[in-house]
């Protein structure tokens, strides 16, 4: 892993973040910039109700990726658009904000803040 790593801290009570077409999206606050280098290259896919990015390099199951509450991007991709996103694989965290819809048992994906 290089590069600086982002934290995410409680969120408050707000309620778990929500697309324009009813799809949850699992969010962190944000504490500092950069990430994980990795990159996660797949294709966006709703599963049931949650956006999740499938791999389109390894064959398991799809990754919950979790935005920084700042970051746009969830809602500018739609449903079978190609991404890659920078961060790295990590294990499920109380400080997240994961709506019900996208589980526990990940795998999760912290997503770097751009």
């Amino acid at each position: 892993m290089g590069g600086l790593i982002i934290s995410c801290v409680a969120c408050g009570g707000e309620a778990p973040s929500e697309r324009a077409d009813g799809l949850a999206v699992a969010r962190c606050t944000p504490v500092g910039t950069g990430g994980f280098s990795a990159a996660l290259a797949g294709v966006v896919e709703a599963q049931d109700g949650c956006l999740v990015v499938r791999s389109s390099q390894v064959s398991e199951p799809p990754w919950v990726p979790i935005f920084a509450r700042n970051d746009k991007s969830p809602g500018t991709v739609a449903i079978g658009d190609e991404v890659t996103l920078g961060g790295g694989e990590v294990g499920r965290s109380e400080s997240w904000e994961v709506p019900a819809a996208c589980g526990t048992d990940g795998p999760f994906w912290l997503v770097s803040q751009p």
